[in-house]
């Protein structure tokens, strides 16, 4: 069901807004951090979906699968303490796809 709104309190840094008319648009951002010897190869650590309105659907923190050589905290905000907890890949990508199913999605560097 698209209308869904998928919050948790202790995951999150935004509190959605309550939630207004069903929207036909969503846009979604990512961060990522980076793994490997490198630090040159990105793993998603945090997701946030909101519809047209602005309201927050979504914002999670994801957990990393591989060790994390980079959290980018200058420019993505995350730190170390942020993924302690965090739902798996799969579990967040499972919500997303519920949220934007059907959906206009809109972003950047979508690929």
């Amino acid at each position: 069901n698209s209308s869904v709104v998928v919050y948790s309190s202790e995951l999150s840094a935004v509190k959605p807004r309550r939630k207004m008319a069903k929207s036909g648009c969503v846009a979604i951002d990512c961060e990522m951090v980076g793994i490997g010897k490198c630090k040159s190869r990105s793993i998603l650590a945090r997701v946030a979906v909101v519809d047209e309105h602005g309201t927050c659907l979504l914002d999670n923190y994801v957990r990393a699968t591989e060790r994390v050589t980079d959290y980018r905290t200058r420019w993505s905000g995350i730190r170390a303490r942020d993924l302690v907890g965090a739902p798996n890949f799969a579990t967040v990508r499972q919500r997303v796809a519920q949220l934007i199913r059907g959906k206009i999605l809109v972003g950047h560097a979508i690929h």
